[in-house]
């Protein structure tokens, strides 16, 4: 453990990426950066995506420009690890990568890979015995029948692979995972798996190109190697990132290792007390018992012996959340503790548990829908009542995509407004990044407008700016 603190946690309740940037300007991460324009230029910072990096960058921007007016900065270096390329990791001289792999190899596009792997699966569809199909209804099987079928079947072996690639998984452990007697029927399912075990390998060396998510994991374990080394003296940031993935985890660890290396996780759990901590993963060996649903067990497996080997005492928080939020969390904290622990309940003393609760209640609204279209009015309804409040604004953020189109119908169902009021509807969807997963949110914004009752504006985020221009112009919504 080195003598400073090289890992912190942004407390929840408190904006995350404003946060980061004032306790990076600060030097509460890496020393005095702000006052050296050139300084700030040096540090690297490693983000979930894309989109964080660019968040971040206008908060550096708009901070720094008010803070030093006219002066000229340049902005750190600022890396998405789920959709990063050699050349955002320094890999491009750097021949790091497993199995001797060439760091600049292509990777195979989307599409191509599905229909590859598509007509892969009719070849195996044609070899089936077709005696073995008649199956119980408790047995699920499916074989192609047609094009369309084979193209399912393809994504879901495409899912299989990139979840045994992204855990480093060899596919000699699918097999040795089911019994001897469990062999008639999931002996077809082996032959499905060898598709991509055997002949994708030869399919990519055929083409030239890489899978695109060996490549993207080999990436991330090249520059962890690289930062191993201990070759950089530069300041070097992870933040924002679980560790969820084995590859991001031993990267994680090896920033936390550098001289002028700091760690931010996001929302560690301080107010969980040791028993309830200690609860998420109990026993070792074959008896080791990890609770995965618990919020708090990837950043558990982070901060244990095969990654940060960190007790939650030498990680530091930043930022102040307000008494509401701190009550939040604390409440949370102990409604979600491991169900072995929930004793502890009993210990609670009345008075701060009821003063815990009202606070942390307080604002918080439960509404229970009959159907889909039901809960897509309520939460429309409700995102429609920040009409009544000057300068508010309100979020929808789902993990289902329907339900936000269905908000959005609702929405433009009931689009009339004040005459001096314009609003714009944006659902928008982060793509499925290599390293992490997809979450769905409806943003929406209000803003002053001259032109009378002007009805909403509904975009796509993976529309070009071009594009979402001539939406609005078509709808006389310029500047939406």
């Amino acid at each position: 453990m080195p003598a400073r603190q090289a890992v912190f946690t942004i407390s929840r309740g408190v904006p995350f990426l404003p946060t980061l940037a004032e306790a990076l300007l600060s030097g509460r991460l890496v020393g005095p950066v702000a006052d050296d324009p050139l300084a700030l230029a040096s540090v690297t910072i490693y983000l979930p995506t894309r989109r964080a990096a660019r968040a971040l960058g206008a908060i550096l921007a708009e901070r720094l420009g008010r803070d030093a007016p006219g002066q000229a900065t340049l902005l750190p270096r600022m890396v998405p690890l789920g959709e990063a390329d050699e050349a955002e990791l320094d890999l491009a001289a750097e021949p790091l990568l497993e199995e001797n792999a060439d760091p600049l190899s292509i990777p195979m596009p989307p599409l191509e890979r599905r229909l590859i792997l598509a007509r892969l699966v009719q070849a195996w569809a044609r070899t089936v015995d077709r005696t073995l199909l008649p199956l119980d209804a408790e047995v699920p099987f499916l074989v192609p029948s047609s094009p369309a079928d084979a193209v399912g079947l393809a994504g879901d072996l495409e899912r299989l692979m990139d979840a045994l690639t992204v855990e480093g998984l060899p596919w000699s452990e699918i097999g040795a995972a089911v019994e001897a007697e469990y062999s008639r029927y999931f002996g077809l399912t082996l032959d499905f798996v060898k598709i991509a075990a055997e002949n994708w390998p030869k399919l990519l060396a055929e083409r030239g190109l890489a899978d695109p998510v060996a490549r993207a994991r080999g990436l991330v374990l090249a520059e962890e190697r690289r930062l191993s080394r201990g070759a950089t003296p530069d300041p070097v940031i992870v933040a924002g990132s679980l560790g969820s993935v084995p590859a991001t985890a031993k990267l994680i660890a090896a920033v936390a290792k550098l001289p002028r290396g700091a760690v931010v996780l996001p929302g560690l759990d301080l107010d969980l007390d040791a028993a309830g901590w200690d609860g998420i993963d109990t026993g070792e060996g074959f008896s080791r018992v990890i609770a995965h649903g618990h919020p708090q067990a990837v950043l558990h497996r982070l901060l244990g012996p095969e990654n940060l080997n960190l007790g939650r005492a030498e990680v530091v928080a930043l930022g102040e959340p307000d008494a509401g939020q701190a009550a939040r969390a604390a409440l949370l904290s102990q409604a979600l503790r491991p169900a072995d622990t929930t004793d502890a309940w009993a210990a609670l003393d009345p008075a701060a548990r009821d003063t815990v609760a009202r606070l942390g209640l307080e604002g918080l609204a439960l509404a229970e829908a009959a159907d889909e279209r039901e809960e897509a009015l309520v939460a429309a309804l409700a995102l429609r009542e920040t009409l009544q409040t000057p300068g508010a604004t309100a979020a929808l953020i789902t993990p289902d995509r329907g339900l936000a189109g269905r908000v959005a119908v609702e929405l433009s169902a009931r689009s009339a407004s004040p005459r001096s009021r314009r609003w714009c509807a944006t659902p928008t969807a982060s793509s499925p990044a290599t390293f992490s997963g997809s979450t769905r949110s409806i943003r929406w914004r209000r803003r002053r407008a001259s032109p009378p009752a002007a009805p909403w504006c509904t975009t796509s985020s993976r529309s070009s700016p071009a594009a979402i221009r001539r939406t609005c112009r078509r709808t006389r919504r310029s500047g939406c």
